[in-house]
C-alpha cells in the first residue's frame, strides 16, 4: 500500500476520481433542484391567465429580462435557472412577443435561436413548459 501512494500518478488518479465523483453529485442535484423549482412554478401559477393580447411588462421589464437571457449563456456554465425564471415572468403571449421583439432590438438576434443555441432539447421542453402554463405557443 505504502508502494502506491508513493507513486505521485496514484494520487493524482484519485483526486481526479474524486473531482469527477463530486461533479456528478453536483450535476444531479442541481437537476433535481430544477425540476423540483418547475414543479412548484407550475402548482403554484394557479391557472391564473390573462387575455393573450394584453402586454402586462413595462418596457424595462422586457430590457432586464432580455439582458438576463442573454446573459444566461456561458462558454462554461450556462445559467439555465435565470431563463426559466424569465420565462416564468411572460404572462401572456404579447409579453412574449415584445420580449421576443426587445431582444431582437438589443442584441440583433432571434430569441428563439439564442436560446437554441445553448439549451439542450431537453430544457426547451422545459421552457415550452413554462410558456405552456401561461398560455403561450411553444417555440
Amino acid at each position: 500500500m505504502k508502494q502506491l501512494l508513493a507513486k505521485p500518478g496514484f494520487i493524482i488518479s484519485i483526486v481526479i476520481l474524486l473531482i469527477i465523483i463530486g461533479v456528478a453529485i453536483w450535476l444531479i442535484r442541481r437537476s433535481i433542484r430544477r425540476k423540483q423549482m418547475i414543479q412548484e412554478w407550475l402548482d403554484t401559477s394557479g391557472g391564473q391567465q390573462y387575455p393573450e393580447t394584453i402586454l402586462t411588462l413595462s418596457e424595462s421589464d422586457l430590457r432586464r429580462l432580455a439582458d438576463t437571457i442573454y446573459s444566461a449563456k456561458s462558454w462554461f456554465n450556462d445559467d439555465e435557472e435565470a431563463v426559466y425564471a424569465a420565462m416564468a415572468a411572460l404572462q401572456t403571449q404579447a409579453d412574449f412577443n415584445a420580449l421576443a421583439a426587445k431582444f431582437q432590438e438589443l442584441y440583433n438576434r432571434s430569441l428563439v435561436d439564442y436560446l437554441r443555441s445553448f439549451l439542450s432539447p431537453s430544457e426547451m421542453a422545459l421552457v415550452n413548459q413554462i410558456l405552456a402554463a401561461n398560455g403561450i405557443k411553444p417555440i
